[in-house]
């Protein structure tokens, strides 16, 4: 090693970085240890984000005799960094032919292949890593495995339990290996809490507290379990939150998981607050440009946006007549399937795509920030019912309209984010259908709509095809007797119509449902039916079984309410 070399590396390891990238300039001018230089320097470069200058550097290396896997390694970091997976590709796919027992490249070359949804080449890639391997990077790896099979889980729901008992597994050994590590304790107690392993999860969440105190997401972690062990712990929860949130304000898991549970428990004007910085978290929706709305009375148009989901925005919508007596022209700006349902509200002069390009405005406001512009508390939920109308009636409804039974509309799946739990199976409504001779209409939409030709039995009658939009669905329900759903739109859409409906909830559920057994504040003519433990549709369908038998009862069908078993 040469005295520039040697001075750089000194440097580098004593953490003096610009005296050490001096140096190895020095040592690469000189034509010194070039291709660890380089190396090296590159590194230094990578660190404080000189992505353009790193990368020209390792180009200059690649095409010399000194490249090997390190190099490309190091490039496809380069680009990993400057978040361009597709560019990391090709350098990672030759670094790991080059050295394929390298596990950090295997490393990120699973995490990448993962993110394009290439699962079985990802787990291949870090399966056969060897007992012999250094504990650091066996960790890694068996960290990385657990996240490829949660991530697998996430889009491949038919074998979800398999993807995540694999997953439970390889977590599991890695505690065995490092039992006082902070994130892989994280993981498994999220992973457990997911699986309705509460009491196991609670306890390795409260280690992982006892060890990191300081780190936020132990709090996150305690406060989630707890929350999803026993309703009556969400007051704990917050608690913890709080706690939490003193020590780093700026937060915004903190601030978006207590914001959900203040308005869980109905503390409305802390929740509105909080709820109110979603907007720091990453990945969320940028408002519309502009200045914000102050909440006063203005004579200029005011454009209410919502960038949430359809039920989010139906919920909300209540407030627009009371904001409309702010304004002479108010716009509301939402997606492209509620504009005719919403186009009706009093007040509104203009409905627009929130996708498109949006109309001239004086000022914004987020529709789902509503509360806490106007002060809603709870003597003021759920305000007048109800405030949504369905649309004239059209042709395609008449076989709705002749139906002899009953006419019961249903939906059984929504989508899995933000939360997988809340769907059911179409076989459960079947075997309802059977035991009361009646047949379902469904409301529901997308690949899910499917499962009726297989599991149907001709018991449910697919109103799909005649749905355009959520007006539709509205002027489907309107000539329902009765709507029975999972936590979706069409919940918020029954309740903002005034209709009869019957909303089967998870055992953690959405905020808007609070904690009462059959009523939310939101829209108490929907009666709820709620989950008892994590995962019990068993005990929902049970109790949905006796209520309508019940219903029928009262003589809202012509069929005999059941047959012998």
């Amino acid at each position: 090693m040469t005295t520039y070399f040697k001075q750089a590396l000194r440097a580098h390891q004593a953490g003096q970085a610009a005296s050490a990238e001096a140096l190895y300039r020095q040592a690469i001018a000189a034509g010194i240890e070039l291709r660890s230089a380089r190396h090296n320097l590159a590194l230094l470069l990578l660190e404080r984000r000189a992505f353009a200058e790193a990368k020209a550097l390792l180009v200059e290396l690649i095409a010399s005799p000194e490249a090997d896997a390190a190099t490309h390694f190091m490039l496809a970091r380069i680009f990993l960094a400057e978040g361009d997976g597709a560019a990391a590709l090709a350098p990672l796919e030759l670094a790991h032919s080059l050295e394929p027992g390298s596990v950090p490249v295997r490393l990120e070359l699973a995490r990448l292949l993962a993110a394009k949804a290439e699962f079985r080449r990802a787990r291949a890639l870090l399966e056969d890593v060897s007992a012999a391997t250094p504990p650091p990077e066996r960790l890694a790896a068996l960290r990385a495995r657990a996240e490829i099979e949660i991530a697998w889980a996430e889009l491949d729901p038919v074998e979800e339990a398999e993807h995540l008992a694999q997953a439970e597994q390889t977590l599991r050994a890695a505690v065995a290996l490092a039992p006082q590590h902070p994130a892989l304790l994280n993981n498994l107690a999220m992973l457990l809490r997911r699986q309705g392993a509460l009491a196991e999860a609670e306890t390795l969440a409260r280690r992982l507290l006892a060890i990191a105190p300081q780190v936020p997401e132990s709090s996150l972690t305690l406060a989630a379990v707890l929350a999803a062990r026993d309703p009556a712990r969400e007051a704990e929860a917050v608690t913890l939150l709080e706690r939490a949130a003193v020590a780093a304000p700026n937060h915004p898991s903190l601030t978006w998981n207590l914001a959900h549970s203040l308005m869980r428990l109905q503390r409305w004007p802390e929740g509105w607050q909080r709820y109110a910085r979603r907007f720091e978290r990453p990945q969320r929706v940028p408002p519309p440009p502009g200045p914000l709305w102050d909440g006063k009375p203005t004579g200029k148009p005011l454009l209410i946006w919502g960038e949430q989901g359809y039920g989010n925005v139906i919920q909300f919508a209540r407030y627009l007549p009371a904001v409309a007596r702010l304004t002479p022209h108010l716009i509301l700006a939402c997606q492209a399937p509620l504009l005719r349902l919403l186009a009706g509200l009093p007040g509104l002069s203009e409905v627009a795509d929130f996708a498109a390009t949006l109309p001239p405005y004086g000022a914004h406001y987020p529709l789902l920030d509503l509360g806490l512009a106007l002060g809603i508390q709870a003597k003021d939920l759920p305000g007048p019912i109800p405030y949504l109308k369905a649309p004239d009636a059209d042709a395609p409804w008449n076989e709705l309209q002749s139906a002899l039974y009953p006419r019961i509309g249903i939906v059984w799946v929504g989508n899995r984010h933000p939360d997988p739990h809340r769907s059911t199976t179409l076989d459960r409504f079947v075997r309802l259908a059977q035991r009361f001779d009646l047949s379902f209409f469904s409301l529901q939409i997308g690949p899910a709509a499917a499962d009726i030709a297989r599991e149907g039995q001709g018991r449910i009658v697919d109103l799909a095809p005649l749905v355009r939009d959520f007006a539709d669905t509205a002027a489907a329900i309107a000539r329902l007797d009765l709507v029975i759903t999972i936590d979706t739109a069409v919940a918020h859409l029954a309740g903002a119509l005034g209709a009869e409906g019957w909303v089967l909830l998870p055992h953690r559920a959405g905020w808007m449902w609070h904690f009462d057994p059959e009523r939310s504040s939101w829209y108490p003519d929907l009666r709820l039916f709620r989950q008892t433990s994590v995962g019990d549709w068993d005990g929902v369908f049970a109790r949905l079984e006796l209520a309508l038998a019940d219903w029928l009862a009262q003589g809202r069908g012509a069929k005999p309410i059941g047959r012998p078993d």
